[in-house]
């Protein structure tokens, strides 16, 4: 498939754990194929080979780990994943590339919540120390707040940043599609939980008050420590699934290893997002993150509603997939008060619920799961909201001939 943009560009990025390339790149190759042209800079990369008439990209692969916050062996495992880039010999290398004319990418397309750590700081500080200017450099996140690019400060800096819907798109190649999906229906809703937050706390006590937890499927695999002295559950994972251990937290390789069984032996999914709240903290934006939490139940082909922050649902609707606002009320979408927001979502879903099966349900489910097995459909929402504003912020649109 060939991208007019695509075809004018190169990316570069390091070695490292796991997939060199990193997410954005591997997902533009999914998409584009070998159209996308890529290259790893290793000891014995030889710069006379860039093409400088070509538009060059280096891409760092950012984590939201970092060595010192961790003890032996997981610390060894992300410094060789992370910890290259706070070296001298990166920016020496990133120093070659800026006389060559790169722009700069930070994939951060797992995250939408970028913390301004010292780290990041630090990053910027040294950018700035050998000449690399605010617009040779990106920060690309799954944020779909930000479909057009914005800047944000950081400390003394501007840094631009711009949306990739990755889980849109990895969802689709790395979650294997059921092939038994006849099962009774033992329970009325499924809650996925892996890192149990205050925003999946507040769901889930929201239920039990209403005892409709009785009537669930639920899971929490770990409990993160902005709950303590506050929660009341325990961990509980699903049978049989692999993503029952504290292990797998700290591997998103397991977002997508799980036993898929229970979407079907319940009538609707009660997706609890990442985030339900804009919590006061240093952050890049307001947040607007569709994981694959939010994919899952699309790709599935089972009734969903979606605990998540606000506009959550406009954004599925602006990627062209229809939610169920003709047989419920959604406009828990748009609610500010978050305990009235809790109780319109489980209201939603009891509706929801009494006509999980129906034909009009049965439609949307429908539409919803073609659309999102379309490859092109993935490239149009890609090159919509992601390359255009790429090319607009690096003004690169008029240079193509």
């Amino acid at each position: 498939m060939k991208n007019r943009f695509l075809n004018n560009s190169v990316f570069y990025t390091f070695y490292g754990i796991g997939n060199p390339s990193g997410n954005l790149i591997n997902d533009l190759e999914r998409l584009y194929g070998d159209s996308i042209k890529s290259y790893i800079i290793g000891d014995s990369f030889d710069y006379d080979s860039i093409d400088e008439t070509k538009y060059n990209f280096l891409v760092v692969n950012w984590s939201r780990f970092f060595p010192e916050y961790y003890t032996e062996p997981i610390g060894r495992i992300e410094y060789q994943k992370q910890g290259f880039i706070f070296t001298k010999k990166f920016f020496e290398i990133a120093t070659k590339l800026s006389a060559k004319g790169f722009n700069f990418v930070i994939d951060d397309v797992m995250e939408a919540d970028t913390y301004i750590t010292p780290e990041l700081v630090f990053f910027l500080e040294k950018f700035k120390e050998i000449g690399i200017k605010n617009d040779k450099l990106v920060w690309v996140y799954n944020n779909s707040s930000d479909l057009k690019g914005s800047i944000v400060n950081i400390r003394d800096f501007k840094v631009k940043t711009l949306h990739f819907p990755h889980f849109f798109v990895s969802t689709l190649f790395e979650l294997p599609e059921p092939t038994n999906k006849n099962f009774e229906k033992e329970k009325d809703f499924l809650i996925l939980n892996r890192r149990f937050s205050l925003g999946k706390y507040k769901l889930l006590k929201k239920l039990e008050e209403r005892s409709l937890l009785d009537k669930s499927i639920y899971t929490i695999l770990s409990i993160l420590p902005e709950l303590d002295g506050i929660n009341t559950f325990e961990p509980i994972s699903l049978k049989d699934d692999i993503a029952s251990v504290e292990d797998v937290l700290k591997d998103d390789t397991y977002l997508y290893r799980l036993n898929t069984e229970s979407f079907f032996k319940t009538k609707v999914n009660i997706v609890a997002e990442t985030f339900l709240e804009n919590r006061d903290r240093e952050r890049f934006n307001d947040i607007i993150h569709i994981t694959e939490k939010t994919w899952k139940p699309i790709y599935m082909g089972v009734p969903f509603v979606i605990s998540a922050s606000n506009k959550h649902i406009e954004r599925l609707h602006q990627f062209g997939f229809k939610t169920f606002n003709t047989i419920i009320n959604e406009d828990y979408d748009l609610e500010e008060n978050i305990d009235v927001k809790l109780d319109k979502i489980i209201y939603s879903a009891i509706q929801l619920a009494e006509r999980y099966n129906t034909k009009e349900v049965l439609d949307i489910i429908e539409y919803n799961k073609t659309l999102f097995k379309d490859i092109e459909h993935k490239r149009k929402i890609v090159e919509t909201f992601f390359l255009t504003s790429f090319e607009n912020i690096f003004k690169i649109q008029n240079k193509i001939i």
